[in-house]
């Protein structure tokens, strides 16, 4: 392009100067460096000698840099609506990032108040648990399936092994050393059945406390699984049932006693029938002689038949008070 002719020279590098001071400061502020100088491929040396001769430049020169100014404007505004739209999205994703942070909030204080809850039941259940099992007279235990660990022994063990519950702990397997010596076999095996099979076992044994006293006991142990339906504990109840066992010695005893009373009655009725019938006899003979015997029968025969009739009837009597001391 061409300037009018009626500018002078003088006129010319006047505005040229106006028009130079405008842009650097332009360019200055917009950072010529990052802009324009990648836009012309320009060191900044190179752009600072490009400014200092500014106003030499033709107006062709002024609206070029003034196309590159508008350039990296434009492109400036696209990375700020890239920026914008960067934060508009950041924003977006952190708005849902806080709201899955607190479903997740509420999500873990509702499994916090369950837990809690849960947590106060079981103390509630234990604790129940606790006072049935401390006062009742019969052992509750409960161990792993092994029987290799104890974990619970109420304190009734005290009193019917005459052990303490600590060393119960220490070594699970101590008991087994007061089991009368006639009933260890049939107790292991019944032990193994239930460690093979898993099945529920009852048995009754007897044991030799420290003291030397033999005491009956009445086992019932049960296989307990996990929520994996896999066997993990053992539990069971003892029971003492000496004094049951002490009854139904008594009762046996009673039993014999009487089976031995009723052969005794019955051998005693077999004797007494027999006695009953000879005294019947000699009294019925003795009677029919006398009956028939004629007026001239001498006094001394009649006397001796008499005697026979008084001691069978006698004899008769007797038994009868025998057979009724039995009965009684």
């Amino acid at each position: 392009m061409r300037i009018n002719s009626s500018l002078d020279k003088q006129s010319t590098n006047s505005v040229f100067a106006q028009v130079g001071y405008y842009l650097r400061q332009k360019l200055h502020y917009f950072n010529p460096h990052r802009y324009l100088c990648a836009q012309l491929g320009l060191t900044i040396a190179g752009m600072t000698l490009f400014l200092f001769t500014f106003t030499r430049l033709t107006i062709s020169s002024i609206l070029f840099a003034a196309l590159v100014y508008l350039v990296s404007e434009q492109k400036r505004k696209k990375e700020v609506a890239k920026l914008s739209t960067s934060l508009n999205q950041l924003v977006s994703t952190l708005a849902q990032q806080e709201q899955a942070i607190q479903m997740t909030n509420q999500k873990l204080n509702q499994e916090l108040w369950e837990r809690q809850k849960t947590e106060q039941f079981w103390r509630k259940t234990q604790q129940q648990f606790r006072q049935i099992a401390e006062n009742i007279e019969e052992i509750i235990w409960i161990a792993s399936f092994e029987f290799n660990q104890l974990l619970y022994i109420s304190p009734a063990y005290e009193k019917i092994f005459g052990r303490s519950c600590d060393l119960l702990y220490q070594d699970p397997t101590s008991w087994l050393e007061l089991v009368h010596r006639r009933d260890r076999k049939s107790l292991k095996k019944a032990l193994e059945i239930h460690k093979k099979q898993a099945q529920p076992i009852s048995i009754k044994f007897r044991i030799v406390r420290p003291n030397g006293t033999v005491r009956w006991l009445w086992s019932q142990t049960f296989p307990v699984k996990n929520q994996q339906n896999k066997l993990y504990r053992s539990t069971g109840i003892v029971v003492d049932i000496t004094q049951q066992k002490q009854a139904e010695a008594e009762m046996r005893r009673s039993l014999e006693q009487e089976q031995e009373l009723n052969e005794l009655k019955s051998r005693f009725i077999s004797i007494a029938s027999h006695e009953f019938r000879t005294s019947l006899n000699t009294i019925m003979s003795s009677a029919e002689i006398l009956q028939n015997a004629d007026l001239n029968l001498m006094q001394q025969n009649k006397y001796k038949y008499v005697e026979n009739i008084k001691s069978s009837t006698e004899r008769m009597i007797q038994i009868i008070e025998e057979f009724l001391l039995i009965e009684k």
